[in-house]
């Protein structure tokens, strides 16, 4: 019971924050045909939440590696980076950009999202071990 709710409350606090994201993507970011956006949510908040979730990911594997606590991991990891980072905001906003009948952008969308997802994790991974102590 006890890491059930540690995974709820990181990641309840993590969806809060890939929120808060979205709505300052939003706010900076002015509509046009090639940024849509449907009321409060952004594409470019998902994309940059989900890349900085990779990162922070990759930062806390690399850093901490096998030596992570079990509640850390399940507060941290699973729950707050697994509430930030979400494959399914990335799903409906792919699909509604199709249906929007902007099939371009939705598949540059998906390209992104996967080449900085990667591309995130190796980054915070190397620096996370780089600057891990020596065991």
């Amino acid at each position: 019971m006890r890491n059930l709710l540690l995974v709820f409350l990181g990641g309840g606090l993590g969806s809060a924050a890939r929120y808060a994201i979205s709505l300052a993507m939003a706010a900076a970011i002015p509509p046009s045909d090639a940024h849509p956006r449907w009321g409060s949510i952004h594409i470019a908040g998902t994309l940059a939440a989900n890349a900085l979730g990779c990162f922070l990911i990759g930062l806390a594997w690399g850093r901490l590696g096998i030596t992570m606590r079990e509640e850390a991991r399940l507060l941290l990891i699973v729950g707050f980076l697994g509430g930030f980072t979400t494959l399914s905001s990335v799903g409906w906003e792919t699909i509604s950009l199709i249906g929007r009948d902007q099939p371009g952008t939705a598949a540059a969308y998906i390209a992104a999202t996967i080449v900085l997802a990667l591309l995130a994790v190796w980054f915070g991974h190397t620096l996370g071990h780089a600057i891990a102590p020596n065991p």
